[in-house]
């Protein structure tokens, strides 16, 4: 831990608690190396949560799902975005859910939509690469990823522009002069995201096709589909947490790839080995650092008696970098077998688009290292990277050669 942060403690066991800010050279995770020896389970006091860190107890968190709930959840599921969706649910509610969205999400389907990824992959490179720099987040990986879902959910390629909108929870045509502006704002292009999809929808039972919303409209278990406002609120979360996950993973991966310049000269080599460096990405520097868990009953974690009705944090990115599991782990190696990280996290709510992700980067990020020659960071540009339980790089600027 670097010696001019300010740490708070928990009054009771002297325990840093709060996350660092994550710099260019992941000071975070010499804090969760820190919290996995000395603190692996801790009561924040401040906040009334509990922190969970090792792998062992992640792990515990996240697939007992009896035990650990994901329904009602302050600032989680009680989010009026993630209400009632399908990673806010627990059985046998979130069963039914699974079954039913399980039957769009099809190997075949996925396999379908491989052209269209390469497609518009490319359409954006041959607009980028004559000019020799970009910003990876703002130019290609925001730009392609919303693209891609927005055709997922086939909305218009006119309508593409009110995509990046609603993603990016930003309206640049209101100035927002302050917190209830900025609250207006989002609860507006909210509501204008719930009725531009309800609308497809809506065309869709009227016109069904071969795509995925209407193998989503059809889908049936026990004689029963998904209703209206199921439907509508899953296509909302796919629009606007699929986005997130690829952009963050295609970011995330260039990030590796210019830190450890290597590890792209291998690929360009050794094409074949892509899938077991994507696995590793994903482990090194997951999409999402933290899973959200309310506790049913008394519990016991790592020893330490967790009471019901507490809120847990488990660090997956932590459990992505206990050395009990993974060697070296701080160690970026696309070599190693990086299976078991919880990044898409494990039992009943592992990520449901996670076939689709793993194929979208590796469909992308050899397009990526194959054209943009000798790609590297610019000089005094350092990436603009924020912490919090979506770590997420915000800008990385590159340079190439055109």
């Amino acid at each position: 831990m670097q010696q001019q942060q300010q740490k708070k403690y928990n009054s009771s066991s002297n325990t840093p608690i709060n996350t660092p800010p994550i710099e260019e050279t992941l000071r975070g995770f010499e804090w969760f190396t820190y919290m996995r020896a000395n603190s692996p389970v801790v009561y924040d006091q401040q906040l009334n949560i509990w922190h969970v860190f090792r792998y062992d107890d992640v792990y515990q968190v996240i697939t007992d799902h009896h035990t650990f709930s994901s329904a009602d959840v302050p600032n989680f599921s009680q989010n009026n975005f993630l209400k009632d969706t399908i990673v806010a649910q627990d059985p046998p509610d979130h069963r039914r859910l699974r079954q039913l969205t399980n039957q769009a999400f099809t190997r075949r389907a996925i396999i379908s939509m491989t052209e269209s990824i390469r497609q518009l992959t490319q359409e954006l490179l041959d607009q980028l690469i004559p000019l020799g720099t970009m910003d990876i987040v703002s130019d290609l990986a925001f730009p392609l990823t919303c693209n891609l879902i927005a055709a997922m959910l086939e909305i218009p390629i006119q309508d593409r522009r009110l995509v990046y909108r609603w993603v990016k929870g930003v309206d640049s045509n209101t100035p927002l002069l302050s917190r209830e502006d900025v609250i207006k704002s989002h609860n507006r292009m909210g509501q204008e995201l719930y009725d531009y999809i309800a609308h497809i929808l809506e065309k869709r039972r009227r016109e069904p096709c071969e795509g995925f919303i209407s193998a989503l409209s059809t889908a049936m278990s026990n004689n029963a589909g998904l209703s209206d406002d199921e439907l509508l609120k899953f296509c909302v979360l796919l629009l606007v947490a699929g986005q997130e996950t690829v952009q963050n993973l295609i970011t995330n991966a260039i990030y590796c790839f210019t830190k450890y310049p290597q590890s792209r000269d291998h690929l360009l080599q050794q094409p074949e080995h892509m899938p077991e460096a994507i696995e590793e990405i994903l482990r090194y520097l997951p999409p999402f650092w933290v899973t959200v868990r309310r506790t049913t009953v008394d519990a016991v974690v790592g020893g330490k008696s967790i009471p019901a009705n507490m809120i847990i944090n488990a660090w997956n990115a932590s459990a992505n970098h206990d050395g009990q599991y993974f060697a070296d782990p701080e160690h970026f190696d696309i070599r190693r077998d990086a299976k078991r990280h919880l990044s898409f996290g494990h039992g009943i709510h592992f990520c449901l688009g996670a076939p689709l992700a793993r194929m979208e980067a590796n469909i992308i990020l050899p397009m990526l290292c194959k054209q943009l020659k000798n790609f590297r960071r610019i000089p005094d540009r350092s990436p603009d990277i924020t912490a919090g339980p979506l770590h997420q790089i915000l800008s990385l600027p590159i340079m190439f050669e055109a």
